[in-house]
C-alpha cells in the first residue's frame, strides 16, 4: 500500500487529490499501527516527533450498576457461602473477575482484597463501591450481608471537567496532529494506538492500494484553568475564549476570531430553518470550495444542529483559512495572516448565496435518485453500549448493540455472571464493517460518529457542475468586497446597528463594545433597565452578556471611524436590516395629486347630480361679489414635488414608530 497526506492547504491548491505526492512505499504497511501511522504522517509534514496519544478515561460504575441489579453469579446456587464471599470487580475496560473474601466482609477488607488480587492493573484508579447491603445491627466496622460491586476507574473520569481557556504568554499551547480518512477521524487513544492499520479495518479504505489520510494541525492548550461564566450548548461550541480548536496553528486577531465565530453562529440557526435540500446544497458547495471532507462533515453536523468535535472544528476553520486567502486583499490586512478571519462573514454570505442559485437535472427533489447526495452520504454510527451508556473501546457487535470484549465474555458459558432480566448479548453473525471500524477508530472516545461515504456523492450526479467550482463561483467573485457584503444582506448575514436592536429579531450579528462581530440572543429576563439587551461575543468573558445599546453606539463611533479611514469597514458594513428578499404581505402606496383636477367635473353622473343638487341650496347673497381664485403667498416658494414627497414619508413614519 502507499500514503498519501492531505491537509486543508494542499486539498485546495491542487487541481485533484491525484496530483499530491505519496510517501515513499515503505512508509507503511497494514501490519503498521496507528501510533506508527501518526509519526510517518508528523514526519512527512515537518512536525515534532511525539506521540498525540489520548489516554482512553474508562468508567466502569455503570457496568457495576448494571450488575448489582440485573444480575447474579453463573453458579447452581446464588444464595450461599459462594456468593457471600465472591467479591465481583469490574476493571480496565468493562473487564470482570471474582475475587475471594476471606476475612470479614467490610469495606476496608473487600478494597485490600481486590487490590492484592488484581495488583498494578487498579493501583492507580479510583474505587467506587456500587449496592451491596450492609448489617443493619452490626457494631463499629460495618459489615456486608449482601456484598456490593467495586468498580475501578480512571481519575479523570470522575475529576471536574474545565473547558480550556485561551491562549496567552501565561499559557502556552502545543500543536498537535489529527488524521481523518474520508469517512470519520481518526482518534489515537491508549485504547487503539496499538492496533494495526489492518485490524482496525482500513484496507477497506484503500483506493487502488492507496490510502489518503486528511492531516489537520489543531492547537491544544498546555496548562487550563477553570472558567466562570460559561454556558451551555452553542454559547460553549461557538466561544473564542474556551474553544481553541477554532483558533489556526498560527493564531488569529480577536476580530478575525469574533468574525468567524459569530458568523458561524448565525449560519448555524439559519441551517436549521432549511429543508434537505438547502442544506444538502450548502455541503456541495463546502465540499467545492475546500476539497476536503472532514470539514464537510463538520458542517453537516452544524447544519443537523449537532456539536461539531475538536477535531471537525479545526479542519473546518483551516479550510477557511485558506478560502479567504483569496477573498482578503493582503494589502488590505497589512499582509498580517492572522487577519484572514476578518472576511468570514463575507465568504459565508457568497456560500448561501450560492448554495440557493445551485442547479440540478430535475426541479422535483423527491423524484430523482440520487438527490441529496450529501445528506444521504451522511451515517450517524451509534458507539455506545445500549446498556450501560459508555462509548465501547474493543467492541463485539451483539444482539443488544456494541458492548465492550470484557462486558461480553463476562456472560458466556463459563463466565462469572448471567442476566436475570431481558439483555440478550448474543454475539451477531454477520458483523457490520462499518460500525466495527467506526468504533476501533475512535477508541472508546466518543459514544458516536459521523461517517461520510465519499463514494456515494462521486456516484451521484445530483447538481449540473460536475463538481466544477468554475462553474458556480467565477473567480473575481471571491475579491469583490462590495458585492460579497451586498450578498450577506440578502442572506440574512446583515449587521444590524446595536441601537437598532431594540426592534430587530434575536440571532442576527451586530457589534460590540470593542467593535467586534457578535450576535444578538435575545432580551434578558429581569434584566436592570436599559441593559436587557443580551449579546454573544465569542472571545470574552463571559461570552454573554447584557448591554446597554446607547452606550455601546457611542463607543463604537471612533473605532468605526478609524475602521472608515483604513478600509476594513466593509468586513463589519452594517447591512439593510435583513430586508427579506421575497413577495411583502403588505404595501403601504402614498399618492400625492398634483394635478388640480378636482376644480373640474368628475365626470361620474351620479356624483355630479349631488354637487348639482348642493349647489342649488347655496344662498347667492352669501357669496361675496369679490370673491375671487385664492392667490399663493408669493413670500413662500412652493415646494417640489421631491421635498412634497419627503415630507408626507416623515409624517407617515411618526405615525408609524408612536403605534409600535
Amino acid at each position: 500500500m502507499r500514503l498519501r497526506v492531505i491537509t486543508p492547504s494542499l486539498a485546495r491548491r491542487q487541481p485533484s487529490i491525484d496530483s499530491i505526492p505519496l510517501l515513499p512505499e515503505d512508509a507503511i504497511t497494514l501490519d503498521s499501527t496507528l501510533v506508527e501511522l501518526q509519526a510517518q504522517v508528523k514526519e512527512h509534514l515537518g512536525l515534532p516527533a511525539g506521540e498525540d496519544i489520548l489516554q482512553h478515561a474508562v468508567c466502569n460504575c455503570a457496568f457495576a450498576r448494571q450488575i448489582d441489579e440485573n444480575t447474579v453469579l453463573n453458579e447452581p446456587s446464588n444464595n450461599g457461602p459462594v456468593a457471600l464471599y465472591s467479591l465481583v470487580v469490574v476493571y480496565g475496560m468493562n473487564q470482570v473477575t471474582l475475587v475471594p473474601v476471606d476475612a470479614e466482609p467490610t469495606k476496608q477488607s473487600l478494597l485490600q482484597a481486590a487490590e492484592e488480587h488484581l495488583g498494578s492493573e487498579v493501583s492507580e484508579h479510583k474505587h467506587f463501591i456500587i449496592g451491596g447491603l450492609g448489617d443493619p445491627t452490626g457494631q463499629g466496622t460495618a459489615k456486608y450481608i449482601k456484598l456490593p460491586v467495586l468498580a475501578f476507574c480512571a481519575s479523570k473520569t470522575h475529576d471536574g471537567q474545565h473547558p480550556p481557556q485561551r491562549t496567552t504568554t501565561s499559557n502556552p499551547r502545543t500543536v498537535i496532529m489529527d488524521l481523518h480518512t474520508a469517512e470519520m477521524p481518526i482518534r489515537i487513544t491508549s485504547g487503539n494506538a496499538n492496533l494495526t492499520l489492518l485490524a482496525v479495518g482500513l484496507e477497506d479504505c484503500l483506493v487502488d492500494g492507496i490510502l489518503n489520510i486528511y492531516a489537520v494541525k489543531r492547537s491544544i492548550l498546555l496548562d487550563s484553568k477553570p472558567l466562570t461564566g460559561m454556558r451551555e450548548g452553542k454559547d460553549a461550541i461557538f466561544a473564542g475564549a474556551c474553544g481553541s480548536a477554532w483558533e489556526h496553528p498560527l493564531g488569529q486577531s480577536d476580530r478575525g476570531l469574533a468574525n468567524l465565530l459569530s458568523s458561524m453562529r448565525v449560519f448555524w440557526e439559519l441551517s436549521t430553518e432549511m429543508e434537505d435540500p438547502g442544506r444538502d446544497a450548502v455541503l456541495h458547495i463546502i465540499y467545492l470550495i475546500t476539497h476536503f471532507p472532514p470539514a464537510v462533515r463538520g458542517f453537516f453536523q452544524i447544519t443537523q444542529s449537532q456539536t461539531p468535535s475538536e477535531c471537525e472544528r479545526a479542519a473546518i476553520s483551516q479550510c477557511l483559512y485558506e478560502v479567504l486567502k483569496d477573498v482578503v486583499p493582503l494589502q488590505m490586512i497589512k499582509s498580517d495572516p492572522t487577519r484572514l478571519f476578518e472576511g468570514a462573514r463575507l465568504l459565508f454570505g457568497l456560500i448561501l448565496d450560492k448554495a440557493k442559485r445551485l442547479k440540478t437535472p430535475m426541479h422535483d427533489q423527491e423524484a430523482l435518485p440520487e438527490a441529496l447526495p450529501y445528506v444521504k452520504a451522511m451515517k450517524v454510527q451509534e458507539l455506545r453500549n445500549m446498556i450501560t451508556m459508555e462509548a465501547a473501546v474493543d467492541p463485539v457487535q451483539t444482539m443488544s448493540g456494541l458492548v465492550d470484549r470484557g462486558f461480553y465474555e463476562a456472560f458466556q458459558v463459563g463466565g462469572p455472571l448471567r442476566w436475570r432480566n431481558q439483555n440478550d448479548i448474543t454475539a451477531i453473525n454477520a458483523s457490520d464493517r462499518h460500525l466495527q471500524r467506526a468504533a476501533l477508530l475512535t477508541g472508546g472516545s466518543a459514544s458516536q460518529v459521523v461517517a461520510f461515504d465519499i463514494d456515494m456523492v462521486s456516484r451521484a450526479c445530483g447538481y449540473l457542475d460536475q463538481e466544477d467550482i468554475d462553474k458556480v463561483i467565477y473567480a473575481t467573485e471571491y475579491s469583490d468586497l462590495h458585492y460579497l457584503a451586498t450578498l450577506c444582506s440578502q442572506n440574512k448575514l446583515g449587521v444590524i446597528p446595536p441601537s437598532s436592536l431594540p426592534s430587530s429579531d434575536k440571532d442576527v450579528l451586530t457589534l460590540d463594545h470593542q467593535g467586534l462581530l457578535a450576535v444578538y440572543v435575545g432580551r434578558e429576563a429581569c434584566a436592570e433597565a436599559g441593559r436587557d439587551i443580551s449579546i454573544f461575543s465569542p472571545t470574552s468573558t463571559p461570552c454573554v452578556s447584557a448591554v446597554d445599546v446607547s452606550i455601546v453606539t457611542q463607543v463604537l463611533v471612533p473605532i468605526l471611524n478609524q475602521r472608515n479611514a483604513d478600509g476594513t469597514s466593509v468586513f463589519e458594513a452594517f447591512g439593510d436590516r435583513h430586508r427579506a428578499a421575497k413577495a411583502p404581505d403588505e404595501i403601504v402606496m402614498l399618492v400625492v395629486d398634483c394635478s388640480a383636477s378636482m376644480e373640474d367635473r368628475c365626470g361620474f353622473i351620479d356624483v355630479e347630480a349631488n354637487e348639482d343638487a348642493f349647489s342649488d341650496d347655496v344662498d347667492p347673497d352669501s357669496v361675496s361679489d369679490n370673491a375671487g381664485p385664492i392667490a399663493e403667498d408669493t413670500a413662500y416658494e412652493l415646494p417640489s414635488l421631491v421635498e412634497l414627497k419627503g415630507k408626507i414619508l416623515a409624517v407617515f413614519l411618526g405615525c408609524v414608530r408612536k403605534s409600535f
